[in-house]
């Protein structure tokens, strides 16, 4: 009889070469999947609020605050341009559209340039002020909208002056300090008008 040697058993290959291919090519898809991530971010314009020229929070408020008193400053122009009875105060009236509606625009500018949003951008206030002339008419009208004139422009000159002073950011300081004399001629020419009536 012939000698039986104990087979061995069958050495079977480590499963571990397998599962390091296997993490090796999850590893490198991870990586390649990485890679052409941040080659897409990178690839990306800036939106406007990653850009350099982003302003600080309280810049950002006062840039929305000054867009919210410059639309209503319009809403109420242009009901005096409409409804004033004096020539003086309908003269009065169709320069603060002309010269509100200019700044709007350039706020809007620069809102979107410092990456601000402006979307949302509403005066209740100035809806019930508004709401308020209409119902008024004549020599009444006249005084009413010139106080309401008076008033709007005394917000804006106190919130002007103070982002004179405060503002960080270089270019809405001189937004600010270019748009402050206007704003402040504007209530002057309401208050000598509302003495003449």
């Amino acid at each position: 009889m012939a000698a039986t040697h104990p087979r061995k058993p069958k050495q079977t290959k480590p499963k571990q070469n397998t599962t390091m291919k296997k993490n090796s090519i999850i590893r490198n898809a991870g990586k390649a999947i990485a890679l052409a991530a941040a080659a897409l971010f990178i690839a990306q314009p800036l939106s406007a609020a990653d850009k350099e020229g982003a302003v600080n929070m309280a810049d950002a408020n006062a840039i929305k605050k000054a867009a919210i008193q410059g639309k209503a400053e319009v809403k109420i122009a242009e009901l005096g341009a409409a409804k004033a009875e004096h020539a003086e105060v309908k003269a009065l009236a169709t320069k603060l559209v002309a010269h509100h509606t200019a700044m709007n625009t350039e706020i809007a500018a620069l809102a979107a340039a410092k990456g601000v949003d402006l979307t949302a951008a509403n005066d209740p206030d100035a809806e019930k002020t508004v709401m308020s002339l209409e119902k008024e008419s004549g020599k009444d009208f006249d005084k009413a909208f010139l106080n309401a004139v008076q008033e709007t422009h005394e917000e804006c000159i106190d919130a002007f002056e103070e982002q004179s002073k405060d503002a960080k950011d270089g270019e809405w300081k001189a937004w600010v300090d270019k748009s402050l004399p206007m704003v402040r001629a504007h209530h002057e020419a309401a208050e000598a008008l509302e003495e003449k009536l």
